[in-house]
């Protein structure tokens, strides 16, 4: 007597689950993907070690000049340092540059960031009312990107209140893209 009720549940059980076991056909659509493909990496494997956004942006801080008095100084002096610059002009609340980039791969954008910034610096510690300046990034004649740097953080950079490094950090910081 005791089979029939557990009989009576194996069939309840089994009922629902029929034909879940079904294998699926090899030439099916609905065949997984193999995920065991790799793609090579080949070209796209960098250089070791691979040297970090902020150290590029620090050495461009570091090469600035001593001083720049104005904006045709600081475009002289962006040029001297490999920057592409397409205009720099000085409004009555900030310092406008537009500059371009080749390529974001390597040293990209913070090269040239690190640079501006470092002119930037010298500028602030040139000429008498320093303004803000005011960052377009351009890539094949669009903007791209637009950064920001406060004249009193180039005025702690000078005094040496914050190292080069720290400098370029927050630089890097302002960094806005799309």
């Amino acid at each position: 007597m005791r089979r029939r009720p557990l009989l009576g549940a194996l069939l309840a059980a089994g009922t629902p689950l029929a034909g879940c076991a079904r294998p699926v056909e090899s030439d099916s659509e609905k065949t997984p993907p193999d995920v065991h493909e790799r793609t090579p990496a080949g070209e796209s494997v960098p250089d070791l070690p691979v040297e970090e956004v902020k150290d590029v942006a620090t050495a461009g801080v570091e090469a600035a000049p001593d001083a720049v008095g104005g904006p045709e100084e600081f475009e002289a002096a962006l040029e001297e340092r490999g920057v592409a610059v397409e205009s720099v002009s000085e409004k009555p609340d900030f310092l406008s540059v537009h500059h371009a980039v080749d390529s974001f791969a390597g040293a990209g954008l913070a090269e040239p960031l690190g640079i501006v910034a470092g002119v930037y610096a010298a500028y602030v510690g040139t000429v008498d009312d320093p303004v803000v300046l005011a960052a377009s990034v351009l890539h094949d004649g669009e903007a791209v990107g637009e950064y920001a740097v406060p004249p009193t953080w180039a005025e702690e950079y000078n005094a040496g209140a914050i190292t080069a490094t720290e400098y370029a950090e927050k630089v890097l910081k302002t960094v806005k893209t799309g």
